[in-house]
């Protein structure tokens, strides 16, 4: 299948659009109406770098390549809006790992609320995938930057240190079993599976950037 035809098949599976995309994929580039302060962050991902073929579904890659752009959003407060995706890929790669690595990605985008405005396919020796994100707010000053904080703030912390480090401790077998206070509530292995998920499929935290 050429790319045409591919592109065709992946737009088939989009989430429909916000309000405030006037184009989206499928032509030269996507037109947006957004009225007010957005802010933009990329961020790639690359086979063997930050990702393993053989220790994640293709679909878990698109879902953390997105929820790693959009992450970024969610650390300065800005409401999720477009994303646009370059995947290269790679001669052993197949139509239906195409479309498997697109669906893991947009269900994340239907869950968050982002539009997979566009992007681009190319010839690649290894899988990667860059993504650029833009996130939406009332004013530019509402965005939360690096130099925001003061001597005497309060510094909040959402969820739980460590887990995307044990996970991946885990995936690569460097980890002994582990002795954690709350797996006799859980149980082991769940307890496992939960630090796997947290390195394979993260979850930005969009809702609490906003809200703090």
């Amino acid at each position: 299948m050429g790319e045409f035809e591919l592109l065709a098949r992946i737009r088939e599976r989009l989430p429909p659009p916000a309000a405030r995309t006037y184009l989206g994929s499928g032509d030269d580039a996507a037109i947006t109406v957004p009225g007010g302060a957005t802010a933009t962050s990329v961020d790639a991902l690359v086979d063997g770098v930050h990702f393993h073929r053989e220790r994640a579904s293709l679909g878990q890659i698109g879902h953390k390549a997105l929820a790693t752009a959009l992450s970024d959003l969610a650390a300065m407060g800005a409401e999720a809006g477009e994303a646009y995706v370059a995947i290269g890929v790679p001669a052993d790669l197949e139509e239906d790992d195409c479309l498997e690595l697109l669906e893991g990605m947009a269900a994340l985008a239907e869950r968050t609320g982002t539009t997979l405005a566009g992007g681009d396919l190319t010839r690649s020796e290894s899988l990667f995938l860059a993504v650029t994100v833009v996130g939406h707010g009332a004013r530019a000053e509402d965005f939360v930057t690096r130099a925001g904080a003061q001597a005497g703030d309060i510094l909040v912390l959402t969820g739980d240190l460590g887990g995307a480090a044990g996970g991946l401790a885990l995936l690569e077998a460097r980890a002994a079993e582990p002795d954690f206070a709350f797996t006799g509530a859980i149980g082991l292995e769940k307890a496992k599976s939960a630090l796997v998920g947290r390195q394979l499929e993260p979850l930005p935290r969009l809702g609490a950037g906003r809200g703090l």
